[in-house]
């Protein structure tokens, strides 16, 4: 285990086998007919137990389960379009590294954070969702940033 991640904060395989299998399905249908990825996508809803597990497990349950029943699926789409040229490579940017993410791991954020010259932060047990859980850590960032803009 690494030293950014607590054994409460990691989710079980249990939990994520169904999410790992059902994301093999869409991209195995991607790659034989987009039509059809794009209606398995539509269907792949997060569930509670997904939500909190993979974006927010610092966060209470009620608030979990509000985010699962709100959240839309994710466009098959929005995976393999380009977003235009990077905002970071002409303007200063900053960084909060989320250290419990299980959605993107910490390792590759602070890979884009230093790819992008980014003033870093990082709380260690932090979820996907740290701007949810960790306003402070949050608001913190945004103030030292906008000091820094001017």
């Amino acid at each position: 285990m690494s030293p950014q991640t607590s054994p409460r904060s990691r989710p079980g395989i249990r939990t994520l086998l169904p999410v790992t299998l059902a994301v093999l399905a869409i991209l195995v249908t991607a790659l034989s007919s987009p039509a059809a990825a794009s209606t398995a996508a539509s269907r792949a809803k997060p569930t509670v137990v997904l939500v909190h597990a993979a974006f927010a497990a610092d966060l209470p349950a009620r608030d979990t389960a509000l985010m699962a029943a709100t959240q839309r699926p994710a466009a098959l789409a929005a995976l393999g379009s380009p977003s235009g040229p990077p905002a970071w490579k002409t303007i200063p940017s900053w960084y909060l590294v989320a250290g419990a993410d299980q959605a993107i791991p910490p390792a590759a954020q602070r890979f884009m954070a230093q790819r992008a010259g980014a003033h870093t932060s990082e709380v260690r047990e932090a979820s996907h969702v740290i701007m949810i859980s960790r306003p402070d850590a949050t608001t913190a960032l945004i103030t030292a940033a906008a000091r820094t803009a001017g």
